[in-house]
């Protein structure tokens, strides 16, 4: 009777349903330890691209895969659930040594307080573009590959071996860099900057529905507001 009770209550809203069953099988289902699971380190294929990092992965027309991330609070998210939401999604990527990046939080945070109530505008934390203590994934050499912006503001940071590291340098890089802009994980696959294109500060417009309709290589505040206005595929 009390198993029926909940149930019922969860069915409610399928949201809530979908929040339950991921909590169960990314979270108890791994017994608390999957935030130690280490991250898979792989070059971005946009090296041998010419960085046209918005070529690969999904692209406009085609629907985002139903990966999982992680919240700054350490709880497993579906992106299903921010489609059952109805609105349109906004996606940038972004990390603590990612020069550009770190040179667009005051326009990301502008642009994701200025979307009205329709539009979600979500930062999605993935791998670091120039740790200290490894190679970049964006670069074709082996070397370490610290860039000049980050050595003049003493940005220093080691790639994250696991999903506990990774959210230890998000709470971090959120508190410096004062953002107000709502930051995901991505997962120990890096499914998330796989499925994007694999850059370092990409944007991913979705439908309600999970279809792409627009895909930036950098974020750009301008661009993006503009495709905003009238947000379908062309």
């Amino acid at each position: 009777m009390f198993l029926t009770l909940i149930f019922s209550y969860l069915s409610q809203k399928r949201i809530q349903i979908l929040g339950f069953l991921t909590f169960c099988i990314f979270g108890l289902g791994c017994k608390g330890n999957y935030l130690d699971t280490a991250i898979v380190f792989t070059k971005s294929e946009g090296i041998d691209n010419d960085y046209f990092f918005e070529d690969l992965g999904v692209q406009p027309g085609e629907y985002f895969p139903d990966l999982r991330l992680y919240t700054l609070e350490k709880q497993p998210l579906a992106i299903e659930q921010l489609f059952d939401q109805g609105k349109t999604l906004v996606f940038i990527s972004g990390a603590y040594t990612c020069d550009v990046t770190h040179k667009q939080l005051k326009e990301i945070n502008a642009f994701h307080e200025g979307s009205p109530e329709s539009v979600s505008v979500f930062l999605v934390y993935t791998i670091e573009a120039h740790p200290f203590d490894s190679p970049s994934p964006y670069h074709p050499s082996d070397e370490v590959w610290l860039s000049d912006t980050n050595l003049d503001e003493q940005i220093f940071a080691p790639q994250p071996k696991n999903l506990s590291e990774r959210l230890d340098l998000a709470k971090v890089w959120v508190n410096e860099q004062q953002i107000s802009t709502p930051v995901l994980l991505d997962n120990a696959e890096n499914s998330f900057w796989e499925a994007s294109g694999q850059g370092p500060n990409m944007t991913v417009v979705l439908s309600p529905e999970g279809q792409v309709l627009y895909k930036q290589r950098w974020f750009d505040r301008s661009g993006l507001e503009e495709f905003m206005k009238h947000p379908v595929l062309p």
